[in-house]
């Protein structure tokens, strides 16, 4: 657990600063932007290319900002505060957030489409999220269309957190189920098949277990 924090502590310093990289760049990219816009009637022979190109920054910025926010929550993941309990939706969104890499190697897409407000687990915040991982791997590893989407949710199922991993004619066999569950120990999460799904049952805090 020391070693943990350590990696925590140190790794959330790092996205700070390196949100603060992004920032300059996203700055700078304005002001380029602006003079563009403002010298819109000198003739410039490269200003069609160079706008595209200040598009393309832009929205990597964006998109580095959102991965740098989830790492600086998976890192803040070992906290004291967060060994006990957490919010499965926010677990959820940020999961969905870091496997955006390997979900495009395996052409795929991981779409994270909402979750319950305050649906709190009775379970820490490091264990749920790599519970959602693996079962979010072992779905892209099941065979099926290029360019499938797999839409992870967060729901309040009769007052039992439930992650639900659904993407169309997903099959798993007795055998994928019962190694996820191994794999699962210590995580509080239950899987289960239902149709073209697979749901992560999670305790709640003096609830369903």
């Amino acid at each position: 657990m020391r070693e943990a924090r350590f990696m925590g502590t140190v790794t959330a310093m790092a996205m700070h600063d390196m949100q603060n990289v992004l920032a300059i760049v996203r700055e700078s990219a304005g002001l380029m932007g602006d003079l563009l816009r403002i010298n819109k009637d000198v003739p410039f022979k490269h200003r069609e290319a160079l706008e595209r190109a200040m598009g393309h920054i832009t929205h990597h910025v964006e998109r580095g900002k959102g991965i740098l926010e989830a790492m600086s929550r998976l890192a803040h993941a070992t906290d004291d505060n967060q060994s006990e309990s957490t919010d499965l939706s926010t677990c959820c969104r940020v999961v969905a957030q870091l496997t955006e890499r390997l979900a495009r190697m395996k052409k795929a897409e991981v779409r994270y489409t909402g979750g319950a407000p305050a649906l709190i687990v009775e379970a820490g915040t490091m264990p749920v999220m790599a519970a959602v991982f693996l079962g979010l791997r072992l779905v892209l590893d099941q065979p099926g269309a290029d360019d499938r989407v797999l839409e992870l949710s967060a729901e309040n199922r009769a007052g039992r957190p439930v992650a639900r991993i659904a993407t169309p004619d997903l099959k798993l066999s007795p055998a994928d189920l019962d190694g996820l569950a191994v794999a699962l120990a210590g995580t509080g999460a239950a899987p289960q098949q239902a149709p073209g799904a697979l749901e992560l049952l999670f305790p709640s805090p003096g609830g369903k277990a």
